[in-house]
């Protein structure tokens, strides 16, 4: 399909009632662009399959559907990835739906020739990207730095990716990972790109047609999964030309422990004694990531030093109301 500028990967389960809603909001978001939608669906129980290829020719995209079976949603993208035939692909998630960003980001990749696109999550970020030219914005390297000190956030639902890039670089996600595998995607994409772009769009979600449900099951020993995701991308960084030696030092001495803090948090809520998480990160290794240098933070080396003495005296931090998604404005027509 030579034709195809853009593939878009959508992972489903269980959305019989709110597929129609939903691809129908798509079809409006691509309607001037030759696109394909490549629906994989995650083991569900109801009619969504069906449902879902009906709601196709309703809304006369061009695309298909494909069963992938009870996996992760990893392998469900990874199951997307080797089906694609455009230029760009980007990953849809009914969850998180962003409103008139392909047109404008394909146009930014023409423009700047990017392996990786993504947009604007503050006024700031969005007249800063508004006022370059091409060629002249952050290099790749730039743009990764940005994002280990949290001065970038880019949401894997809102970013575009040239195929063969990912193909010439064997990038694919952690299929057996659920939790951190689109942080590890977007930071090996950044490290590994020749160019990434910053599209001058102000990023808003679309909350008419995203699906609302409730919680999700405690996450558990799993979200340390996060932490493998990191060492990861750390051996990116040993073993490719990207990895600068102030890279690899803010990764060892501030990434790494930082996520690791975000789990024991995360798990600390979910109601897990500090022996039983002392456990974990010892079987793990973890607990030997927990090292401090010129790159750590003051607030971080306190919550190191705090948890190897007194652990019991820790206290998971707060989430700030302030996160990264709460920047983007929201949509409801």
């Amino acid at each position: 399909m030579p034709d195809i500028t853009l593939s878009l990967i959508l992972p489903v389960r269980n959305v019989e009632r709110e597929i129609d809603g939903i691809l129908q909001f798509l079809a409006a978001q691509i309607h001037s662009m030759p696109a394909e939608l490549i629906i994989v669906d995650i083991g569900s129980t109801d009619s969504t399959v069906l449902e879902s290829v009906q709601a196709l020719h309703a809304a006369d995209l061009r695309g298909c559907v494909i069963q992938n079976g009870d996996a992760t949603i990893a392998a469900a993208l990874n199951t997307g990835l080797a089906r694609v035939h455009g230029a760009y692909v980007s990953f849809l998630f009914a969850r998180r739906l962003y409103c008139n960003f392909l047109n404008n980001y394909y146009q930014t990749a023409v423009r700047t020739n990017a392996d990786l696109v993504f947009g604007c999550t503050t006024e700031e970020a969005f007249k800063r990207a508004s006022k370059r030219l091409p060629g002249t914005g952050p290099e790749s390297i730039d743009f990764a730095r940005q994002l280990l000190k949290h001065e970038l956030q880019i949401d894997i639902s809102a970013m575009m990716v040239r195929s063969s890039f990912l193909t010439e670089n064997h990038i694919q996600f952690a299929e057996t990972c659920s939790y951190g595998y689109a942080e590890e995607f977007i930071l090996r994409c950044m490290l590994l790109s020749n160019t990434a772009a910053q599209s001058p769009l102000l990023l808003q979600r679309d909350i008419e047609h995203e699906l609302h449900r409730g919680k999700t099951a405690p996450c558990g020993r799993a979200i340390l999964q996060r932490a493998d995701a990191m060492l990861r991308i750390l051996d990116v960084l040993h073993t490719s030309k990207c990895g600068t030696a102030d890279l690899i030092a803010l990764f060892q001495e501030q990434r790494i422990p930082e996520t690791i803090f975000s789990c024991i948090d995360i798990l600390l809520q979910e109601g897990c004694s500090y022996n039983t998480i002392n456990m974990y990160l010892h079987h793990g290794g973890y607990d030997k990531m927990l090292i401090t240098g010129k790159s750590t933070s003051p607030a971080l080396k306190k919550k190191i030093m705090l948890w190897k003495t007194l652990p019991w005296m820790y206290r998971p931090t707060k989430q700030s109301p302030k996160t990264a998604r709460s920047f983007l404005k929201t949509k409801k027509k």
